[in-house]
């Protein structure tokens, strides 16, 4: 959608303090208020010299402006569509042609502000856009300003993933004369970029540069660039090199920099390094000395100490064949009760599983009876019983399935569940606990803090399980949905890469976990607009899912899928292909009105006639309307009106007018003559007589249409009046009856004439004008003349 052509005239200079003053604007977060409003006010600021004199009483500028709906206003969508629409070469013309004269500081800083605030916001390809603009200006005043305004366009290149980009940029520069506070910056973007390429030997030797040069002088950047050489070394396997680096950099920090928000950053490295090599319960020592140091500094809420407090596990309750499970440990629960009594140490394992089973079929109330029978002698402490633990599980399972997640959460910080993954005991129930609390997050949409939990409990996890256990798999699943949810992408895609590549994951080895990978990928290629390579990662799956599942329901389902990606990448041909195949599979399946048949045959028949395969698409409609016969008439003329569309395209005269007698016979009979459906349709069929050369059927039809439309649309509602006089001006005039002809072209071109002084559209106008100078005999030479210096005025006009 392109945004139209609005100039600063029309809007209020200081629009920014009377919105702020709306009750309603005042109901989103101040955050949004602020970044709306700053990222407008700053961009017109640069764009006008003068006040405008108008003022804006409410939104309707942005909505206006941005071509957006009200509520739309309040959510994040406004600030995405910014980044990708939002035109700020037209608001910075000004800055670039402004000579160093004329150019103020105050200017240049609010640039530099409202550059500051598109990055804040992830608003990368607006700030690539206004940062290339802006770098053009080459007046002397600006040059000393220019160093500020690379760093930011770098900050741009490296938050938009363009590391190739950002990495030619920052070596073009003559960096010799820059502040030293900017060169290390654009030193450590550079370093970042090799990392986010994988080219960690380049990264490394940038970093070990900067570390080096640094030593003297050991900054922040000193330490940001150690936290960043610290996990280059992970990846390359240096384990010592990395916990050495790290521990140095810890002591250096808690001396010189024991307020800085590094320290932290540099304990969560730790600990991450400790993840890494396997020393789980170190990472997980950190993580507890690290969390209340971390709430105080960040507060409670923040995405950093959700991290540390983040809790560990994802396991999914085992699935199978629960009616029957349920069946036999009814029985068995039964038989304990004979032989040992209600409150045996076996007898309450057996409630245990059976309140498992009934869990897992939602049977919630025969479940929490279960649980209330085994509370009375169960407690939930001594957790490392397995009797005690496996409560607590169906405690947390119970509170779950009822939807009471603020109850859990209280339950998890009783208990401090984190800390479980320190013991040595149980750590099948540990796994199912901390998976409750990772698909609880999930259920609340608190996406950052369940990849929080999920970062911490990977190494955990792999630890007890390889890649062809459920849980391994639906943990990898989880971290991909939240980096989806959380729009990372590129991170996602890198995530799955990497488990495939480290875990050797493959179609013989194992076959669904590697279909379930390749499907995320093509998802998050389909995202990223990569359709080629998600039609590649689609084609494999469906071969792996024909061969392991054959030619079932679920299978059409990803033909539609592929369909679906092959449009995207332009494929058609096989997209075609594809959406014929899965229409043909419901056409086969259910009858010719059954919702997903219509539904199937509208996407087709669209895709066709956007690819001007008409012929094509008259085919399938009309083996519909033959099976549909006298079924459902009403659906029979929905398609037949559709084949005049693509007769219309072929220009299938002859087809056109044999449809438009079926369609106007139904009209008739079934909504009257006065209908806007007949009268509609009885113009286009006058149209098309006259296109056959029809004229005296044309005429007798086209007069009776005329008295029944102006006889019951009074006021021209359906705008046919002047078609249908300007077609009479012209059938007459092929009688050879050019008086009459004469007759219905002066009508024709008043009505018309008055249509535009309303409207101001002037295709109707010169339509009539053009057919009046080519019908009318010429005799009307006078009339003809003045007909030409109307079609004349109006054209140059417009």
């Amino acid at each position: 959608m392109k945004i139209r052509n609005t100039t600063i005239e029309n809007f209020n200079y200081n629009f920014f303090e009377t919105c702020y003053h709306l009750k309603e604007y005042n109901n989103i977060s101040s955050f949004k208020k602020y970044s709306i409003i700053f990222g407008l006010k700053h961009g017109l600021i640069l764009k006008n010299n003068k006040k405008s004199q108008r003022k804006i009483k409410d939104l309707n500028f942005i909505l206006n402006f941005f071509e957006l709906s009200e509520n739309e206003i309040y959510n994040r969508k406004l600030l995405r569509y910014i980044n990708k629409n939002f035109d700020g070469s037209s608001f910075y013309n000004q800055f670039i042609n402004l000579n160093s004269k004329k150019i103020k500081d105050d200017v240049i800083n609010q640039v530099f502000l409202f550059l500051n605030f598109l990055k804040k916001n992830i608003f990368n390809i607006s700030g690539i856009k206004l940062s290339q603009i802006i770098l053009k200006n080459k007046s002397n005043h600006f040059k000393m300003m220019r160093p500020r305004f690379e760093g930011l366009y770098c900050d741009f290149l490296i938050q938009d993933g363009q590391y190739i980009k950002t990495i030619e940029f920052i070596s073009s520069l003559n960096k010799t004369s820059y502040p030293k506070k900017i060169k290390e910056n654009l030193d450590i973007t550079l370093g970042q970029s090799y990392g986010e390429l994988g080219k960690y030997k380049k990264a490394i030797i940038t970093f070990e540069n900067i570390f080096q040069k640094l030593k003297n002088n050991k900054n922040l950047n000193y330490v940001k660039a150690g936290i960043e050489l610290a996990l280059l070394y992970l990846k390359e396997g240096e384990f010592k090199k990395s916990k050495k680096l790290i521990l140095n950099l810890l002591d250096l920090s808690q001396k010189r920099f024991s307020d800085s928000d590094e320290l932290y950053v540099l304990q969560n490295t730790l600990a991450k390094y400790y993840g890494e090599i396997g020393n789980y319960n170190n990472s997980i020592k950190i993580y507890k000395e690290l969390e209340p140091q971390v709430k105080i500094k960040f507060g409670e809420h923040s995405p950093f100490y959700i991290q540390v407090l983040g809790n560990l596990g994802s396991l999914n309750s085992t699935t199978g064949n629960f009616k029957e499970a349920l069946n036999i440990k009814k029985k068995t629960l039964n038989m304990r009760e004979k032989v040992f009594g209600k409150f045996h140490l076996l007898t309450i394992f057996e409630r245990q599983d059976l309140f498992v089973n009934y869990c897992n079929l939602n049977k919630i109330k025969q479940a929490e009876k279960l649980f209330n029978e085994n509370n009375k002698v169960v407690k939930l402490k001594d957790i490392e019983k397995e009797i005690n633990i496996r409560h607590l599980l169906n405690k947390v399972q119970l509170l779950y399935s009822k939807k009471k997640y603020s109850e859990l959460e209280i339950l998890f910080n009783k208990f401090k569940i984190l800390t479980f993954i320190k013991t040595k005991f149980n750590h099948t129930y540990v796994c199912q606990i901390l998976n409750f609390l990772v698909v609880s997050l999930m259920e609340n949409k608190n996406f950052k803090k369940c990849l929080k939990v999920i970062y911490i409990i990977w190494p955990f996890f792999v630890r007890f399980y390889d890649h062809k256990s459920d849980l391994f798999s639906q943990t990898v699943f989880n971290k991909i949905y939240c980096l989806v949810e959380l729009n990372k992408l590129n991170e996602g895609l890198e995530y799955i890469n990497d488990i495939l590549k480290k875990f050797k994951i493959n179609e013989k080895n194992n076959s669904v976990f590697f279909m379930g990978l390749i499907d995320q990928r093509a998802m998050i290629f389909e995202k990223l607009s990569l359709f080629n390579e998600a039609c590649r990662d689609l084609e494999k799956y469906l071969y792996l899912y024909e061969k392991n599942n054959g030619l079932d329901e679920d299978y059409y389902i990803y033909i539609y899928n592929l369909a679906q990606s092959y449009k995207q990448a332009e494929l058609h041909k096989k997209a075609i292909q594809h959406f014929e195949i899965e229409f043909n599979y419901l056409q086969n399946k259910f009858l010719p009105d059954h919702d997903e048949v219509k539904e199937s045959l509208s996407n087709l028949d669209q895709y066709l006639f956007d690819q001007k395969m008409h012929s094509k698409a008259i085919e399938h409609l009309k083996t519909q309307i033959k099976k549909i016969k006298q079924k459902d008439i009403q659906l029979s003329m929905r398609y037949r009106v559709r084949c005049v569309d693509h007769y219309e395209e072929n220009e299938d005269f002859k087809n056109i007018s044999k449809e438009l007698k079926v369609i106007l016979k139904y009209c008739v009979s079934k909504m009257g003559v006065e209908h806007q459906a007949t009268i509609t349709n009885s113009y286009k069929f006058c149209f098309y007589m006259f296109k056959l050369n029809q004229f005296n059927s044309c005429k007798n039809f086209s007069l009776r249409q005329y008295k029944v439309y102006t006889k019951h649309y009074v006021n021209d509602e359906l705008s046919l009046k002047g078609p249908l006089l300007q077609l009479l001006g012209k059938v007459y005039s092929e009688l050879g009856l050019y008086k009459k002809s004469l007759i219905y072209f002066k009508e024709c071109i008043k009505h018309e004439e008055n249509c535009y002084q309303k409207s101001k559209d002037p295709d109707a106008l010169i339509s009539i004008y053009s057919d009046s100078i080519k019908y009318l005999k010429d005799d009307n030479l006078i009339l003809i003349h003045e007909i030409k210096n109307k079609l004349e005025k109006i054209q140059s006009s417009n």
